[in-house]
């Protein structure tokens, strides 16, 4: 509005005290603004005597989406920005930013932007960049959104851009238990899964996956009984053992007593999975699973 101060109305070091409140997290910083400047580069990642000079402060600055900020900087001259800029405020979804950005610098961006802002589902920057820039995405695009659970990019992705996805989709997927995702990716696209979609399933207690795969994809339960008895997830046991005919070895009481799940031991020994390894037996011990190891000694082992 009218009259209203903004940051090019400030001086320097009412410009640091403003922003160093914004990110009390960084701890410490100096007030000064030459010193803040400095420190506030990269602090995430640099420990706090080796952080790099103002190179990347728009790259930041966008990061978080404080716009008035970026708008500051290049005013000022005061920090130069890479394709960093663009992406990261598409991996937050600060749509506001990527504009200014798109409007007033030349660095552009890459094709990680979509890569990111898929990755988060979001979608109204998916779409900006898909109508004013060039960069494009790659698989990691449809990947990560089905792996986060954001089925409205993934249908977006499909319909729109002709990267795809590889196995990575439906495997992750499973392993959250994104049923939705994983039945848009079984029906209308063509990469299918691995027997690591059913492992995942298993070793997370996704039960309806494990069913699901069961019935629509091919792949193997072997391992995803190993899995669930690595993880004690006795429900997916006792559903596998009952529907799947390759499940049966000496591996699943292994993974179960060397985790030390107990009712899964028990359970696996009523159902004639008796056969373990001393080596199993010894693990326990190690890890203080006496419990298993007691129980084992009464049935006779």
């Amino acid at each position: 509005p009218s009259g209203a101060t903004t940051l090019l109305d400030l001086n320097d070091d009412c410009i640091s005290v403003i922003f160093l409140h914004l990110h009390d997290h960084t701890r410490a910083l100096s007030r000064t603004n030459k010193e803040y400047w400095h420190r506030f580069s990269n602090f995430e990642s640099c420990s706090h005597d080796k952080r790099p000079t103002t190179n990347w402060t728009i790259d930041k600055a966008s990061e978080y989406g404080y716009l008035e900020l970026v708008q500051y900087l290049h005013a000022t001259n005061q920090g130069h920005a890479s394709t960093d800029a663009m992406n990261k405020a598409c991996l937050n979804g600060h749509l506001n930013v990527v504009e200014w950005l798109h409007e007033n610098r030349n660095e552009g961006c890459t094709s990680w932007a979509i890569n990111f802002a898929s990755t988060n589902g979001h979608l109204n920057v998916i779409e900006w960049l898909h109508e004013n820039r060039n960069e494009g995405c790659t698989t990691w695009a449809m990947d990560y959104a089905s792996r986060n659970g954001h089925l409205k990019t993934v249908e977006w992705l499909h319909e729109n851009r002709e990267e795809g996805c590889t196995r990575y989709a439906m495997n992750t997927a499973s392993s959250k238990g994104h049923l939705d995702i994983v039945e848009f990716l079984h029906k209308n696209r063509n990469e299918g899964c691995t027997n690591e979609a059913m492992g995942r399933a298993s070793s997370g207690g996704q039960l309806h996956i494990v069913e699901y795969l069961h019935k629509n994809a091919t792949v193997s339960c072997r391992q995803a009984m190993n899995m669930a008895c690595l993880m004690g997830n006795l429900n997916v046991v006792e559903w596998l053992h009952g529907n799947s005919d390759d499940v049966f070895s000496t591996a699943p009481i292994n993974y179960a007593i060397r985790k030390g799940h107990l009712d899964v031991v028990e359970w696996l020994h009523q159902n004639n999975y008796k056969n373990f390894t001393e080596s199993a037996m010894e693990y326990a011990i190690s890890q203080g699973h006496f419990t298993v190891v007691e129980w084992l000694q009464k049935m006779g082992h």
